[in-house]
């Protein structure tokens, strides 16, 4: 059963509409993380290559020592020359592992992920035994991999130690939402985390798209999906987490919430408890065929991946 979890690159550095302002300041992120704790969010994702985020996360720990968090990070990207070396990836990971401890203030991670996932490094040997190493040694009790497609997706589950993914996956993007891919993930009993639910604000009302080379198809997409929520007589940040939390919430175990304010992390919140029943309701077969139009432009001009944007 799905669950809320923080996305806190945007307490770290510069990102996604906000990348060419200035970093938020320590007070802010604080407040972020103090509001998503007293909102009950219990997961925490984080990363090596974050910027801020882990030393931020750190301290608000040490403050609040909250027992039943999970603070997830991420292996940062080696060179190639690194991990077919299987004793210098062992050396790179376990270093870059145990700083990023030292920094969220914690002894072990519930969930370790590695941010590197093309096939080469997840198809090679030095890699399959350093993630297992990693476990033996109680570094991490679960090793996960943050990927991008589904051919990588597929590399990852053939790891043995690899018992979490993290996937890009919005009403825009259903790639990973295949039955026969759910089937497999189920199959393998691996925890999915949804990222990318809000597309860096194209499935946000009122949010400003980030200023990239692919801006212009950027603003046509808001548009296409803006007008069908209006047709739909909803918000589309309701109707982007309803697919997300509603017809998701049996496949996957947390969705990201990225946020860059205390009030659009309550909004969202909020919005999830907004259903009949307490709870955000499915979207039917009708609204989810009512956003085809903008899905097929997404993957026309390739906008599913935000790191493509600017190229």
């Amino acid at each position: 059963m799905i669950a809320p979890g923080l996305g806190t690159v945007q307490l770290g550095l510069p990102y996604g509409n906000a990348k060419n302002k200035e970093l938020m300041p320590e007070e802010d992120a604080s407040a972020i993380l103090d509001t998503a704790l007293k909102l009950g969010i219990r997961f925490f994702d984080t990363a090596h290559g974050y910027g801020k985020s882990e030393d931020r996360i750190g301290r608000s720990q040490s403050a609040h020592k909250t027992p039943d968090l999970v603070v997830s990070s991420k292996i940062p990207v080696f060179t190639k020359e690194v991990w077919l070396s299987p004793k210098a990836l062992q050396d790179v990971v376990f270093k870059s592992a145990k700083e990023s401890l030292t920094r969220l203030n914690l002894k072990t991670f519930d969930l370790l992920q590695f941010h590197q996932c093309d096939l080469d490094f997840l198809q090679s040997p030095s890699t399959a035994g350093v993630m297992a190493n990693l476990i033996d040694q109680g570094i991490c009790s679960s090793v996960g991999v943050s990927v991008y497609n589904l051919e990588q997706a597929g590399a990852a589950l053939e790891i043995p130690a690899v018992s979490a993914l993290q996937i890009p996956i919005n009403l825009l993007d259903r790639r990973f939402a295949q039955e026969k891919w759910l089937k497999k993930f189920g199959d393998r009993k691996v925890r999915l985390i949804a990222r990318s639910i809000f597309l860096q604000g194209v499935l946000v009302d009122q949010a400003e798209l980030p200023q990239v080379r692919k801006t212009p198809e950027l603003k046509i997409l808001k548009s296409l999906a803006l007008s069908t929520a209006q047709r739909l007589e909803q918000s589309l940040s309701t109707l982007a987490l309803r697919y997300i939390f509603g017809n998701l919430k049996d496949d996957l175990s947390i969705g990201l919430l990225g946020t860059d304010s205390v009030q659009s992390l309550q909004e969202n919140i909020e919005r999830l408890k907004g259903g009949p029943h307490g709870r955000l309701e499915p979207l039917s077969s009708e609204e989810l065929k009512a956003f085809t139009e903008a899905e097929n432009f997404s993957i026309k001009n390739g906008l599913y991946n935000p790191a493509t944007w600017d190229q």
